[in-house]
C-alpha cells in the first residue's frame, strides 16, 4: 500500500509542475499593458495560422480556374509542343497540370509539373506531348489541379501530327564503274506517307569522318533507283548508305527517313573486268554469307556423291525387266554391231537362238545398245508411212507416243466400226 500511495504521490507532483509550466510560458507570451496604478493586467491574444501564403479555408472548397492561351508550338510526326498560361484564379497554390489528349475515341493523360526553379522571363507553361501516331488528328485540353481540386478545363484545340520519313531503302546493287565512280542502285522503302519527294546518297571512304552526299529527286511510280557516283579515288573502299525523304504536310520541310544498311565496295583500275564478288571489300562479307556459301558448295558436293552412289541401284532397280529373258546372268560379249549385220544389201532379222544374247549385249555400257538399235530403226523406215496412226480418232489406240504403225502391213478391222 505504501509504494502505490507513493506512485500517486509522484504523479500527482509532476502533473502540477507540468501545469505550472505551461501557465509560465503562456503568461511569458502575452503582451504586458501598463496601468496608472503600476498594477498589471494580462490580455489573452489569439493567434491564427493560415495553410500557406495563398490559401484561405474557403479556398479549400474551390477549384482553379481553366489555363487560358492553350496554343501549339512545333509539331513534328510525334510529338506536339504545348504552352499555355495560368487560370485567371487560382484558388489556392496551383501543383501541376494535367494534359489530356483524344484520339479515335481513345483518352490518355499525362501529369506536368513546371520547374519554379528555373529562370524564364517567359510566363507561359511548356509541355511537350510524345510518343504520338503519325499524321494523326488530336484533340487536346489541360486542366490545374491544387492538393485539394482538379480545375476547369481549358478550351480544346485540335491538332495533326505530322508524316514520318521513309523507312530505310534496300541497296540491290553497289559496283565499281571506273577507278572515279561508283554505280549503286536499291529498292523503294517498303513504309512511307504519301510518295518519296527525295533520295540521298552519302558516301565517305572507310575510315573517314564525314559523309559526302548527293541529293536526288525521285519518279513517283518507280520501285527501283539508280545513280552514278563520281569522282572517287582509286583504290579506296569507300561505304555507301541510302536513304529517302518525304515532303511534310504542315511547313512543306523535308522529312528525311532512315538510313539503308552500310555498303562497302572497293574503287581500283580496270574494276569493270573483276568479277563482281572480287570487289568488295573482305570486311563487306558477313558471317551468314559465309555460311551460306558454305552450305551451298556442301549441297552440290553432296548431290553429286549421291548421284555417282546411286546410279547403280537405281540401274539396277528400273532396268531388272530387261534382264528377266537371261536368268540366271551370265557373261555377256561386248555390244554386237547388228546395224553391219547384212545379207545381199538388206538387214537380218536377229535369229530367236540368239535374242537373248542380243538383247544382253544391249545392256552393255549403260544400255547403250538400246538407244543405238532404235536409231538405227528410225532410220530404216524408208518410204513408210504413219499417216493413219495420225487421224484424231487413231491418236487414243496407240499405246507409244513414240511408236507409230507402218500403213504398210497394218490390218483394217471391219466387224467393228468404232475401232
Amino acid at each position: 500500500m505504501t509504494s502505490w500511495a507513493s506512485v500517486a504521490s509522484a504523479a500527482q507532483l509532476a502533473a502540477s509542475l507540468a501545469l505550472i509550466l505551461r501557465f509560465l510560458i503562456v503568461t511569458a507570451a502575452l503582451p504586458i499593458t501598463q496601468t496608472t496604478t503600476d498594477e498589471q493586467t494580462f490580455e489573452r491574444t489569439t493567434y491564427i495560422v493560415p495553410l500557406s501564403s495563398t490559401e484561405n479555408d474557403s479556398d479549400i472548397y474551390r477549384a482553379p480556374t481553366k489555363p487560358e492561351n492553350l496554343t501549339s508550338r512545333e509539331i513534328t510526326g510525334s510529338t506536339i509542343e504545348l504552352s499555355w498560361s495560368e487560370p485567371e484564379n487560382a484558388n489556392g497554390v496551383i501543383v501541376g497540370y494535367r494534359v489530356y489528349y483524344m484520339h479515335s475515341n481513345y483518352t490518355d493523360v499525362k501529369m506536368h509539373i513546371p520547374d519554379k526553379s528555373a529562370d524564364s522571363d517567359d510566363p507561359n507553361t511548356k509541355f511537350i506531348l510524345e510518343n504520338l501516331n503519325p499524321n494523326t488528328d488530336y484533340k487536346i485540353w489541360v486542366k490545374a489541379y491544387t492538393r485539394k481540386n482538379e480545375g476547369e478545363p481549358s478550351d480544346q484545340i485540335i491538332r495533326r501530327t505530322d508524316i514520318t520519313g521513309p523507312s530505310a531503302p534496300l541497296i540491290l546493287n553497289l559496283t565499281c564503274q571506273s577507278h572515279q565512280s561508283l554505280y549503286i542502285q536499291w529498292a523503294r522503302p517498303v513504309t512511307f506517307s504519301g510518295s518519296i519527294d527525295y533520295y540521298y546518297i552519302n558516301y565517305r571512304p572507310e575510315n573517314g569522318r564525314y559523309y559526302e552526299e548527293i541529293e536526288l529527286s525521285t519518279e513517283k511510280n518507280h520501285l527501283e533507283s539508280g545513280a552514278i557516283i563520281p569522282n572517287l579515288t582509286v583504290n579506296t573502299v569507300y561505304e555507301i548508305v541510302v536513304r529517302g525523304a518525304t515532303r511534310s504536310t504542315i511547313n512543306n520541310r523535308l522529312i528525311q527517313g532512315e538510313s539503308s544498311t552500310p555498303t562497302k565496295v572497293l574503287v581500283t583500275r580496270d574494276c569493270d573486268k573483276i568479277p563482281p564478288l572480287m570487289r568488295r571489300s573482305s570486311k563487306d562479307l558477313s558471317p551468314g554469307v559465309i555460311a551460306g556459301m558454305v552450305c551451298a558448295c556442301f549441297a552440290v558436293m553432296l548431290a553429286i556423291t549421291s548421284f555417282v552412289l546411286w546410279k547403280p541401284i537405281f540401274r539396277k532397280c528400273f532396268h531388272t525387266a530387261y534382264y528377266y529373258l537371261d536368268y540366271p546372268p551370265r557373261n555377256v560379249p561386248t555390244l554386237q554391231e547388228w546395224e553391219n549385220s547384212e545379207q545381199d544389201g538388206e538387214r537380218t532379222a536377229v535369229a530367236v537362238q540368239q535374242f537373248v544374247q542380243h538383247v544382253a549385249s544391249l545392256h552393255v555400257d549403260g544400255d547403250i545398245g538400246f538407244s543405238k538399235e532404235y536409231e538405227l530403226i528410225q532410220s530404216e523406215t524408208g518410204d513408210y508411212t504413219v499417216e493413219n496412226s495420225q487421224f484424231a480418232e487413231n491418236k487414243a489406240k496407240n499405246r507409244y507416243l513414240n511408236i507409230l504403225a507402218f500403213q504398210s502391213n497394218s490390218v483394217a478391222d471391219l466387224f467393228i466400226d468404232s475401232i
